[in-house]
């Protein structure tokens, strides 16, 4: 089984508001990350935010493959999140894949999960999924030997 890590803990600095929860169409940019997690075959997704009251005020969504999880040391940088999102996966998870909150564009869609089971053969602990249209995009990977 995979777990979905949403990083979506940033201090909207540069945007001065959340720019995670700004309305793209007819729901704030986070609601459409998680949607297109929701709809893909991980077996949880576990959203890591800095303001859970901020972020359920504008997106309702629930069920049982939804978790969130507070960062109270979001302003140390997002590795906090990514350590947050690590200790709040499934420890049945075989790898962990990151999303970043507020790159909708970047979310799952057509993602072969299958494809990414088969790569533990690599020894490939946890991956990222990154828009290639924006350049900074980063990924992030880990071998375990």
């Amino acid at each position: 089984m995979i777990s979905a890590v949403v990083l979506a803990a940033g201090r909207a600095e540069r945007m001065g508001e959340q720019k995670l929860l700004l309305p793209l169409r007819d729901k704030p940019v986070l609601q459409w990350v998680l949607e297109s997690a929701l709809e893909s075959e991980v077996h949880e997704v576990i959203c890591v935010v800095r303001d859970l009251e901020a972020v359920r005020r504008r997106i309702s969504l629930a069920g049982d493959r939804l978790f969130w999880f507070v960062n109270y040391a979001a302003d140390r940088g997002q590795s906090t999140s990514v350590v947050a999102g690590l200790w709040a996966i499934d420890p049945k998870s075989a790898g962990a894949l990151f999303l970043v909150g507020d790159q909708p564009s970047a979310a799952l869609h057509g993602l072969s999960l299958p494809a990414f089971r088969d790569k533990r053969e690599t020894r490939c602990c946890f991956g990222a999924i990154c828009s290639r249209s924006l350049s900074g995009s980063r990924a992030i990977g880990a071998d375990e030997s």
